[in-house]
């Protein structure tokens, strides 16, 4: 069973925050098995991040979430700024070279120690710098069919989060849960992992389906909004269920489509449990998220964004349409890895 852990959020405004960022890393690659040497490097990675956002942006913040990818578990940052952006990335990424007179190796060391690294930026409206971090026994394995990022972080003041994604992947596509439990704290968190628990107990991968026993499932909880899809290769679709305000995006030919949910709670009021299909090309990118984001969002200010990897997308949307008022969840899905 993989029901995802709620991100760290680290606000970095200050070198203590360096400190604690480097020691929760290193107690997350501890926890997942990584060896002395491999937490050593996360640790390296979650400094130059966090002294980056410092020295460049006047702070930011960065996330600490678990990723899985081809079976392989490991950790995921991303450091988020609003701040003067990058000029010229391929030269900041070669060593020796910095805008802030440090040493120059900020960028270049993470890229080095990362298995996934990438980035965007624009002049004047700040940068999103994403790694992902695998033990060294990770890198003998094959890339995994989707790239995939996904994250859920509580709304401040509350000690969980409410909101909860899941995903079973295979060679040919991969199902995706998010929920989003009803309120906040404990309890919503309780309906939310649920809802992922119930998929990982199932079989089969028809979204529709799934929903009816998520919905039965729920019913001695309060009850949550709920989406599930399929993304398959082999068919070339997305078949989409959704109920309650965890909303489905598809971007496919460079247009976004909106996908279609029902009105109601998932585990109290629901009528409609039918999935809906969707084509579905190599280069397309689905992306699915909770109420904590807006739902105007648009990528339309963003030329190049779909292109970067899926933690780029995930941090952009997070950093630009948060809501703020509430748990937020925010996964991306796309074909590949870079």
């Amino acid at each position: 069973m993989e029901v995802s852990a709620p991100a760290q959020s680290f606000d970095i405004r200050d070198a203590s925050a360096v400190s604690q960022v480097r020691r929760a890393v290193a107690a997350a690659a501890s926890a997942l098995g990584f060896s002395a040497e491999d937490t050593a490097r996360g640790a390296l990675v979650a400094t130059e991040m966090s002294t980056n956002l410092l020295k460049h942006a006047d702070g930011g913040e960065l996330i600490l979430t678990h990723a899985l990818s081809g079976g392989r578990h490991g950790l995921d940052l991303l450091a988020l700024d609003t701040g003067p952006g990058i000029a010229e990335i391929e030269r900041c990424l070669r060593d020796g070279y910095s805008t802030a007179g440090s040493p120059g190796t900020g960028l270049g060391a993470i890229q080095r120690q990362s298995q996934s690294f990438d980035l965007y930026s624009q002049v004047d409206k700040g940068t999103v710098v994403h790694a992902r971090l695998f033990a060294s026994v990770s890198r003998v394995q094959p890339p995994a069919a989707f790239d995939i990022c996904g994250f859920t972080v509580a709304v401040r003041g509350e000690s969980v989060s409410g909101d909860c994604w899941t995903m079973r992947e295979r060679t040919d596509g991969v199902l995706i849960l998010g929920a989003d439990g009803l309120g906040h704290g404990p309890g919503a968190a309780e309906a939310s992992q649920m809802a992922a628990r119930i998929l990982w107990e199932q079989s089969g991968e028809d979204p529709g389906p799934l929903m009816e026993m998520v919905h039965r499932g729920l019913r001695p909880s309060r009850g949550a909004a709920v989406a599930i899809a399929d993304i398959d290769l082999s068919l070339g679709r997305v078949a989409f269920a959704g109920i309650g305000n965890v909303a489905g995006s598809l971007f496919v030919g460079g247009a976004v489509r909106r996908l279609m949910s029902h009105n109601g709670t998932v585990g109290h009021v629901a009528r409609h449990f039918r999935a809906l299909d969707y084509p579905f090309a190599d280069e397309g990118v689905f992306v699915l998220h909770s109420d904590g984001l807006a739902s105007s969002w648009q990528l339309d200010r963003y030329p190049g964004l779909l292109l970067r990897n899926s933690g780029v997308i995930a941090g952009v949307l997070y950093r630009d349409f948060k809501r703020g008022r509430d748990d937020t969840l925010v996964v991306v899905a796309k074909w590949g890895t870079r």
